[in-house]
């Protein structure tokens, strides 16, 4: 039986190796131009998390390369969907979800999410 070595790990992401065999980096972020945010925490007043949303949009309104942006919100669906909604219109084609963990320990926010 071979026996996976890690050599080091974020969240759900493994590097190390297997027999002589190296598995790659799972995502180099200096490979990704990401716009710069303003993140908040997940159950936070509304103000707050629309503070950020702002922040986050007039932070991407900013960067030349757009290509990937984050979808900030918290909590709120309206304020991720407004935030979605405003940086695709700014030319962006990739997106992280603000909050991942916090979402997956609320499933129904979650689907609410992909529904909208």
């Amino acid at each position: 039986m071979k026996q996976f070595e890690i050599k080091s790990h974020d969240g759900p992401g493994r590097y190390g190796k297997l027999g002589d065999l190296e598995t790659p980096a799972i995502i180099n972020k200096d490979d990704f131009s990401i716009a710069d945010d303003e993140s908040s925490a997940y159950d936070v007043e509304k103000e707050i998390a629309q503070w950020s949303v702002n922040q986050t949009i007039e932070k991407a309104k900013l960067v030349e390369d757009k290509e990937i942006a984050v979808i900030q919100g918290s909590k709120y669906i309206d304020l991720r969907i407004k935030c979605l909604k405003e940086l695709d219109e700014l030319g962006y084609t990739g997106f992280i979800i603000a909050n991942a963990d916090d979402l997956l320990l609320h499933p129904r926010d979650l689907v609410d999410l992909i529904v909208a």
